[in-house]
């Protein structure tokens, strides 16, 4: 018999997107579906800000940011050697495939569009996580 993974519910993972709406979808999914408690920040600035006083599991990236993009964001990520190790993964409305190669070039390990499927998302969760 298979024991299905799923995402370990002390997860921390860290949401850096500015719309209010999607965060509040983004929380209210992971809180039900998968039992997680999801950490956000309006910018990548703030992002930042909170990875270096509490390092996440996983990142999930916005693109279209006020100042920094999620794009510079990425690169700026990968860069740093205490952040580099940090899997991120791009959810944004943008599906323009020069910036989703932009994105996966920067760093990001999974480039999911809005409105993205759940299944997908926890699918990419569990592979990136478990």
């Amino acid at each position: 018999m298979t024991t299905k993974k799923t995402v370990p519910p002390d997860t921390k993972i860290l949401y850096i997107e500015d719309n209010k709406d999607n965060l509040l979808v983004m929380q209210a999914l992971l809180r039900q579906a998968l039992k997680i408690e999801l950490i956000s920040a309006p910018s990548a600035e703030a992002g930042f800000e909170a990875i270096k006083n509490d390092p996440p599991d996983l990142i999930l990236m916005d693109i279209r940011l006020p100042g920094m993009t999620g794009i510079d964001a990425i690169q700026r990520l990968q860069s740093d050697s205490a952040t580099q190790n940090i899997p991120i993964v791009v959810v944004s409305a943008d599906a323009m495939e020069h910036n989703i190669e932009l994105a996966m070039q920067a760093g990001a390990r999974d480039y999911l569009t809005k409105p993205f499927d759940f299944d997908e998302l926890q699918a990419t969760l569990t592979a990136i996580l478990c």
